[in-house]
C-alpha cells in the first residue's frame, strides 16, 4: 500500500499486455516471446502473469534468455487439469510482467532492490515528502465464527473501513481456476498438497445467523474484502462499499470441499446450506487487482439469498457469480433472487463470463430487473456476455432485464438446461460503441464520457 493505494510492483507493458510468440513444447514451463517484447538483459528476479480464459497464473520467472526470447517459470504455468495449458484457449494468449527494476517508469510504481533489500518506488517529479508505505501483516482483520451448537448470533458492524490486509503470496506463485480459486506453488514451484483454495477476506463471518455489516468500507485489500460464510442464516450486507480489492468483494457460502459423514456437505447435510442472507444497495468497484478472475459478488450454494439494487462497475471479469456445481444434480440451492442491481464496465480483462454468471440447478430462482451495459469485445477466445448461463443451470426465471452496449451475446447457454428457464424476456441494444481497454492498471473511463453514448431503439425479445 502506497499512500493508501494498493499499487502493484512496477509493470511491463505499462498498460495492455504482450501476446506470447509460442509455448514451449510441453505446454507449460515457458514460451517464446516476439521479438522486441521483453527487454534485454533482465535475467530473472521479476514475475509472470498469463491470462487463461478465466484466469491468471502469477509466477515467479526462472530465467530469460535474451538471445532465445525464451522465458521459463519456477514450476508449471496453469493448474492441474489439461485445459490449464499455456496455448489451450489460444496460441498466443496475453501476459504481462512485474518486479524488476527495468520495468519501473511510472509514478508510484517499485520493485525490491535484493542487493540492498530496499523497497524502491519511481516518485512525483519534486515530490518533497515520502510516501506513506505499508506492508501489511494480517491477512484477516476481523473474523466472528461459531459452532454448530453455539452459533454467532445477531453481530452488528456499522461504520467500520477496513483496509490494509495482506495477500499470502504463495512462495512460488500460484495457478488461479475461478473466482479467487487457485492453486498455490511452494518454493521449487511443485503444486503444494492443499489442492484449491480461496483467497482469504479481511473480514469473515461463519456459522452465523441474524448478523449485519452495515455502512461499512472495505477497500485497499490485498485478499478478498468480506465473506459471508457456511452455516450462515439471514445475514445482511446494507449499504457498504467495496473497491480496490485483490480478489473478490464480497463471497457468500462456501465451496463444495467440506466433508459430513465423508460426503459433500450439501449431500449429507442439505440443512446447512446459507439461507435467507441479503445484499442490498453496495457498491463494488475495481476488484481482481491482484486475481484478475476474482468477481465482484461470488455466491456458491444458496437457498432464499437476495441480491438487489446493487453498484457493480470496473471489475476485470464476472459481475455477480451465483452457483458452484458444473451440472444439473439436486443441491438444496433454490428460490434466490437477483434482482434491480446495475451492472456495467465488467470484463475488462478476462474472457468466458458475464454481467451475471449462474452454474447448477437452482429451483425457483429469480433474475429480474438487472441493468447490464458496456460489456467490450473478449480479448481471450470465449464471448464476454450480458449474462451467462454455464453448465448445469435450470430452474430459473429470466425475465424484465436490459442489456446494453454488449460487443457479444446478450445472454448464453453452455450445456445449460435451456427448457428448465422458464421464461427469458427482457431488452438489449445493439453494440455501437467504442472499445473498452482491457487493463489492469486502472485508466478508468470518466462519467462524462460515458454518458457520451448514444441511446440506440430497443429490440425487445
Amino acid at each position: 500500500m502506497i499512500d493508501g493505494k494498493l499499487c502493484s510492483a512496477a509493470r511491463h507493458p505499462n498498460f495492455g499486455y504482450h501476446r506470447i510468440k509460442e509455448s514451449l513444447p510441453d505446454r507449460r514451463s515457458g514460451f517464446v516471446a516476439a521479438a522486441g517484447d521483453i527487454p534485454d538483459g533482465i535475467g530473472d528476479g521479476f514475475d509472470l502473469i498469463l491470462l487463461h480464459d478465466w484466469s491468471s497464473s502469477r509466477l515467479p520467472v526462472q530465467s530469460y534468455d535474451a538471445r532465445t526470447r525464451t522465458l521459463r517459470t519456477v514450476g508449471p504455468i496453469g493448474c492441474k487439469a489439461d485445459h490449464y495449458a499455456i496455448d489451450h484457449f489460444e496460441k498466443q494468449p496475453r501476459y504481462w510482467l512485474e518486479g524488476h527494476s527495468a520495468f519501473a517508469d511510472v509514478e508510484g510504481e517499485w520493485y525490491i532492490d535484493a542487493d540492498s533489500h530496499e523497497l524502491v518506488i519511481v516518485g512525483r517529479e519534486n515530490q518533497q515528502e515520502s510516501p506513506k508505505v505499508v506492508l501489511p501483516w494480517l491477512s484477516e482483520l476481523l473474523v466472528a465464527s461459531g459452532t454448530d451448537g453455539n452459533p454467532i448470533r445477531n453481530l452488528a458492524i456499522h461504520g467500520i473501513a477496513f483496509t490494509e490486509s495482506r495477500f499470502e503470496m504463495p512462495p512460488g506463485g500460484y495457478a488461479g481456476a475461478q473466482a479467487s480459486m487457485h492453486e498455490a506453488r511452494d518454493e521449487r514451484g511443485v503444486r503444494t498438497p492443499s489442492g484449491r483454495d480461496f483467497v482469504q477476506a479481511a473480514v469473515r463471518i461463519e456459522i452465523a445467523s441474524g448478523c449485519r455489516v452495515t455502512h461499512c468500507n472495505f477497500r485497499s485489500l490485498g485478499g478478498s474484502g468480506l465473506w459471508i460464510g457456511g452455516r450462515t442464516k439471514n445475514c445482511k450486507v446494507f449499504r457498504s462499499r467495496f473497491y480496490e480489492i485483490g480478489g473478490n468483494g464480497l463471497n457468500l457460502g462456501e465451496d463444495n470441499s467440506r466433508r459430513v459423514d465423508d460426503e459433500t456437505w450439501y449431500k449429507t447435510a442439505p440443512d446447512q446450506v446459507p439461507t435467507g442472507n441479503k445484499v442490498e444497495h453496495c457498491e463494488f468497484s475495481h476488484c481482481g487487482r491482484i486475481l484478475p478472475g476474482a468477481v465482484a459478488i461470488w455466491g456458491a450454494l444458496h437457498r432464499d439469498l437476495e441480491i438487489a439494487n446493487n453498484h457493480i462497475h470496473d471489475c476485470p471479469y464476472t459481475g455477480i457469480s451465483l452457483g458452484w456445481i458444473w451440472n444439473d444434480s439436486e443441491s438444496p440451492a433454490a428460490g434466490n433472487v437477483i434482482r434491480d442491481n446495475r451492472i456495467e464496465f465488467v470484463m475488462q480483462v478476462l474472457s468466458d463470463g458475464g454481467g451475471i454468471y449462474t452454474l447448477g440447478r437452482q429451483p425457483d430462482t429469480l433474475i429480474t430487473g438487472n441493468r447490464i451495459s458496456d460489456i467490450p469485445l473478449n480479448a481471450g477466445r470465449a464471448e464476454s456476455n450480458g449474462m451467462f448461463l454455464d453448465q448445469g443451470t435450470s430452474g430459473l426465471t429470466i425475465s424484465g432485464n436490459t442489456i446494453r452496449r454488449v460487443d457479444k451475446s446478450p445472454c448464453v447457454f453452455i450445456n445449460a438446461a435451456r427448457t428448465s428457464c422458464e421464461r427469458i424476456a427482457g431488452s438489449w441494444q445493439p453494440t455501437k460503441h467504442r472499445r473498452c481497454v482491457s487493463t489492469t492498471h486502472p485508466k478508468k473511463t470518466s462519467r462524462s464520457e460515458r454518458t457520451k453514448y448514444s441511446s440506440p431503439r430497443k429490440v425487445t425479445s
